[in-house]
């Protein structure tokens, strides 16, 4: 696994400084953190949705219509399926 920086470094022309490994330890710590949490990432993933939806049935409880339609032009914006403009 590597990203941009080192990429850029291993095939520039010229050798760039690069900083970020001062201690070889934490950033291979970094690393395996990473590789780990992607085993968990689909059960929580699924607790995610399972949660939204848990929020939605509670706003539509607790919401008026007006402020229910409100909070849905919100949420499709936040999730870029609505423009400024159509809010």
């Amino acid at each position: 696994m590597i990203a941009a920086p080192e990429y850029a470094a291993w095939t520039a022309e010229t050798e760039p400084v690069l900083w970020g490994v001062e201690n070889p330890a934490l950033y291979l710590a970094n690393g395996q953190a990473y590789k780990d949490s992607i085993a968990s990432e689909k059960e929580l993933m699924s607790s995610l949705s399972a949660m939204r939806a848990t929020v939605e049935k509670e706003k539509d409880a607790a919401f008026s219509p007006a402020l229910r339609q409100l909070d849905t032009k919100q949420t499709s914006y936040q999730q870029g399926k609505l423009t400024l403009g159509t809010m």
